[in-house]
Order: C-alpha cells, then structure tokens, then sequence
C-alpha cells in the first residue's frame, strides 16, 4: 500500500489539471498514487490509466471531488492539489516526516508564486470575531518563526496533508460549508479531536494560475455563521461576541455590493435558526473519536498477531471512508 495518495480535484475538464498532473508525475515520490477526480469526460488520450486513477464523478464542488477520491484512497496520508498547482521534486517529503508522530493530522505546505519570492498561502486561521484568515507572511519561511506558524490552525483546501484515518473518521471535509470555508472547518475538526497540526515551510507548491475567487451569497453567510456558533465556546464567548459584528461588517463591505452583502447577511441570520447543530457536531467529533479508538486498538492487537495485519486494519478503516 502507498504511504501517500495524491488527489487533484477538478470541477473543469484535462485543460486544467493537465499542468498540475504533468509536475506531479515528474516529481513524484516513489511511495504514492496518484488519483484525479473531475467532473468533464476524459478519454485519457496519453494512457496514463496505468500510473493515474481518474475518477469521473458528479459534483458541485472541490471538497466533494476530494470525498469522492478519499473513498478509494488506500494511502496512509492524504495530499489534496489543486489545479494551477505545480510541485518541485521532493516536496511531500518534508511533510510527510511530521505524520510519523501519530498525533499529528494535518500538515500546511506554503503556496509560493511563480517567482518563488512571495508567499500566497501558508495556512488558514479563525479569528475570535469568526474570520477565516489566509497567512501571507512571508515570515513564515524563515528560521525563528515558531509563533507565527502557530497560528496557522491548518491547511488552505488547494495544498493540504491529512492523515486518512482522521479525515474519514470525520466524514470527510465538510462540503456543506462551501470551498472557502472547507478548510478552515476541517482544520477546528481536528482540533475539536484533540490532533495535532504543523506548517512546514519547507514543503512548497508553486501557483501558476490564478487563485480561486470566493464567493459572497447566502450560503457562504449561512457557512461562516454556523462555524462561528459551533466554536464560540471554545474560543472565547465574550471576546468573540465582542469582536463578531466587526468581522460581519468587514465581509460585507469586501463583498463589493449591496445585494451580495445583504444576502449573506440573510444566510447568516438562518444559521441561528439551526436548532441542535452543536449538537450535531458534538456527536460528530464524539463518533470520530470512537472510530479511531477502535482503529488503534485493532492496530496494536494485529501488531501483536502478526500476519494480514495491514488487510485487517484497511477492511475495518473502510466504513470510516464512508462515514458522515
């Protein structure tokens, strides 16, 4: 089985994860697979079935293409890449180091312009008033920088490492939250575990294409509020209470019309109306934790056992693929 399975996610057809795919393959670690889920017809016309899996799936978004492929995923981490992506030889291994510690669930790369002189994203944070926050801080690359990396609380949903077990515990990244906040829901899911996440400077994807554009509207509001009400209490009740309204007024004055910023406003008043989501999330994170308890408890019993150890432990992680 292969330590790492890298997923491209593409919502378009070959044009645009043809250069992306391309840097992969050159560069590639030995120990992977290589998995592309689209949503166009591709007819493979290099033959690549042999060292690709494209996987040909109907979806409305990144992280439901990137659930698709975890499904058939059988690596032990996770590296999602989005297109207009390009990679450089060995740049997973210095994130995969950090999955040896088994406490650790998610790893941010740095994503770096063409020049190679300015970071794009390092990273996403949530702010106290509610905010997701890309960090750009080209601080981030140099030595000493331990605080600033910190407060990068995980991967942005372009350039990600996971490790699978937790992501499919988890059900997967949460589609329902929309492209932009997909990551930054997963990244306080994990934390919401008690897991651990690092950002490695030293893993680094190029951006050769234009960064995705995000979106104001009545479900990206709805999102971003719901988020806000599941961690409230963990970040802090009266500071976050505090400093909400602010980070409301800055996203609609960002979302560059009236029509947009009412809407989302209107998406984000529905979201208190979600009676029993805590709830719900509660009991998401409660079963994820069962579900990995159970998976290391087979893993130290089959240590134990011996022989078909690896295919006991993949046909009893397969319903977590699966879980929602």
């Amino acid at each position: 089985m292969p330590r790492i399975s890298i997923i491209i996610p593409c919502l378009g057809g070959a044009a645009e994860f043809d250069g992306t795919l391309v840097s992969i393959l050159q560069n590639r670690p030995a120990d992977c697979e290589v998995i592309v889920a689209h949503t166009a017809e591709y007819d493979d016309p290099y033959s690549l079935k042999s060292e690709v899996h494209f996987l040909h799936a109907a979806a409305d978004s990144l992280a439901d293409l990137a659930n698709a492929a975890l499904e058939i995923a059988t690596g032990d981490v996770i590296h999602i890449v989005g297109c207009g992506l390009e990679v450089r030889e060995g740049w997973t291994a210095p994130a995969i180091q950090h999955f040896d510690d088994p406490e650790v669930a998610g790893v941010s790369p740095v994503v770096m312009s063409t020049s190679g002189e300015e970071v794009l994203a390092a990273g996403v944070r949530w702010t106290l008033g509610g905010g997701r926050r890309v960090i750009r801080d080209s601080r981030v690359l140099s030595r000493g920088s331990g605080r600033l990396r910190a407060k990068i609380e995980g991967p942005v949903l372009r350039a990600a490492f996971y490790r699978r077990d937790v992501l499919s515990a988890l059900g997967g990244l949460e589609a329902d939250l929309g492209d932009e906040l997909a990551d930054i829901g997963m990244a306080l899911a994990i934390q919401s575990l008690g897991r651990l996440h690092v950002a490695e400077p030293a893993s680094q994807v190029i951006q050769t294409d234009g960064a995705p554009t995000t979106k104001c509207c009545a479900a990206s509001g709805r999102a971003a509020e719901r988020l806000f009400c599941r961690h409230i209490a963990s970040r802090g009740l009266v500071p976050s209470l505090l400093l909400h309204p602010l980070t409301v007024m800055s996203h609609l004055v960002a979302s560059g019309s009236v029509v947009a910023g009412l809407t989302s406003l209107a998406g984000r008043c529905l979201a208190w109306l979600e009676f029993g989501a805590a709830g719900r999330y509660e009991q998401r994170i409660a079963d994820a934790k069962e579900r990995l308890a159970e998976l290391a408890e087979l893993r130290a019993s089959v240590r134990k056992g011996g022989k078909g150890g690896r295919q006991k432990i993949d046909e009893a992680a397969a319903p977590l693929r699966r879980a929602a």
